[in-house]
């Protein structure tokens, strides 16, 4: 790793965003994240409330509890035991056929959230290869957590 040297405050290059003294987040490379990619702006919100999907991009929904969103917030979605994102996450490049649920009583759990993130398109393509995927996608991605409850389930 000679020569590589993070441009950000903060140790080695992780992957992961770090505050600098600035109180601004930088990722693993030193580049300001902006305020779509800060772990704070990232808060549970409606699915309402969830931005617009970029025409580049598409959305990826991973179903977890609390503890793993947490974790996910943090250092981003890590895939490595799965071997390809789509072993974990579904993703839609339609955000309006997007589902924030799941009816598989595995990820259909009293509490479970959904982890909203969206993915530049190209680069989804080679998280969904297993002979070349990195095993984890930044949260530097994360547009929002939200309940991971379908809405017509709500009131039950």
């Amino acid at each position: 790793m000679e020569g590589l040297r993070p441009k950000r405050p903060g140790g080695p290059l992780t992957g992961k965003p770090v505050q600098g003294p600035d109180k601004k987040w930088y990722d693993e490379v030193g580049q300001h994240m902006p305020a779509s990619g800060n772990v704070e702006a990232t808060d549970s919100k409606s699915i309402e409330a969830l931005p617009p999907l970029k025409s580049d991009c598409v959305r990826l929904v991973h179903i977890a509890d609390p503890g793993a969103v947490a974790q996910i917030r943090k250092s981003g979605l890590d895939y490595k035991s799965q071997g390809m994102i789509s072993s974990t996450a579904r993703w839609w490049a339609d955000s309006s056929h997007v589902e924030y649920w799941s009816n598989d009583p595995r990820f259909n759990f009293e509490g479970a959230q959904a982890v909203v993130m969206d993915v530049p398109a190209n680069e989804l393509r080679l998280h969904n290869d297993p002979t070349r995927a990195p095993g984890s996608i930044p949260a530097k991605y994360i547009v929002g957590i939200v309940e991971a409850k379908d809405p017509s389930q709500k009131n039950t």
